[in-house]
């Protein structure tokens, strides 16, 4: 389910057609309800926030909005229980760290924020997981100006 949601989300960013962002929540929707894994959990919020944005009705952004919180305080639970997890079983993910950070600083707690984006670093990631690091970042900073 991530792929296609990957695929439409994409096409969406290329086109800017609600259609395609549509189709991308859908997916991303579909793999969250099936595992509850936080990448597909992300990204029905990401989805959420960009139809917040394009949204003209008034009603529907309030809804997107309050859905994207919903999703991120769930994520960040399931966080926190697999980060409880992984120390246990000595088990490190790079994007457990990226999702965290994200999510710390979209609920603006600037603390947590730079610990996990700290742990991030110590992972000496690759130039593409940087960027897609600072691309994830720079969505949260428009989305979080937009709806202030």
């Amino acid at each position: 389910m991530g792929i296609s949601g990957a695929i439409y989300k994409n096409l969406y960013l290329e086109t800017i057609d609600i259609f395609y962002l549509e189709k991308s929540l859908s997916f991303y929707s579909r793999g969250y309800v099936l595992d509850k894994n936080y990448y597909n959990g992300s990204n029905v919020a990401i989805c959420n926030e960009l139809l917040c944005i394009c949204s003209t009705d008034r009603e529907e952004s309030i809804f997107y909005k309050l859905s994207s919180r919903k999703i991120r305080e769930e994520i960040l639970q399931n966080c926190i229980n697999l980060l409880k997890e992984n120390e246990l079983n000595n088990v490190k993910d790079i994007w457990l760290y990226t999702t965290l950070a994200g999510t710390y600083l979209y609920f603006d707690d600037e603390e947590k924020f730079e610990f996990y984006r700290q742990k991030f670093i110590d992972f000496y990631p690759n130039e593409w997981q940087i960027q897609a690091f600072e691309k994830g970042l720079a969505h949260y900073e428009d989305f979080i100006n937009h709806v202030k």
